[in-house]
C-alpha cells in the first residue's frame, strides 16, 4: 500500500493536481473574510514572531497571495501544509494533538484547542536524564 501511495503521489506531482484543495482554499478564504480573521498579515506575524514555524507559514501564505498564477501546484500545498491543516480544523470543537509549535499560533487565531505533546527528541533527552 505504501508503494502504491508513493507512485500515486509522484503521478500527481508531475501533473496539474485534480484535488479539491483549491475549492477548499476559496471556501475558507470566504469564511475568514466573513469572520474578519487575519491569519497571516505582517501584523499577525509580528504578534507571533517568536513562533518560527508560524512565522514561516505566514510569510509563505503572503507570498502565495501575491503570486500572479492561480494554477494548482502540489508545491503550494507542500509549503503551506500546516495552514491547510489549521484551516481544516477551523473554529470547530476539536483539539489538535501535535508536537509542532506553529499550531499554538494557529489555534489562538482560529479558536481551536491545541494539545502540544513533547517532541521525540525531548522525550529521549528526558529518558536519558532519568537513567
Amino acid at each position: 500500500m505504501l508503494l502504491e501511495f508513493f507512485e500515486r503521489h509522484d503521478r500527481i506531482r508531475q501533473s496539474v493536481p485534480s484535488c479539491t484543495l483549491c475549492d477548499f482554499k476559496r471556501y475558507h478564504d470566504r469564511l475568514m473574510d466573513r469572520d474578519d480573521i487575519d491569519l497571516f498579515s505582517e501584523e499577525r506575524e509580528n504578534q507571533f514572531k517568536k513562533n518560527t514555524g508560524y512565522a514561516k507559514q505566514a510569510q509563505r501564505l503572503r507570498k502565495l497571495t501575491e503570486s500572479p498564477t492561480d494554477e494548482p501546484r502540489c508545491s503550494i500545498c507542500d509549503r503551506v501544509g500546516d495552514s491547510i491543516i489549521a484551516a481544516s480544523i477551523g473554529r470547530k470543537k476539536h483539539t489538535l494533538v501535535t508536537v509542532d509549535r506553529a499550531f499554538d499560533a494557529f489555534g489562538e487565531i482560529l479558536s481551536f484547542e491545541v494539545d502540544r505533546m513533547p517532541s521525540l527528541a525531548s522525550m529521549q533527552k528526558d529518558q536519558a536524564n532519568s537513567s
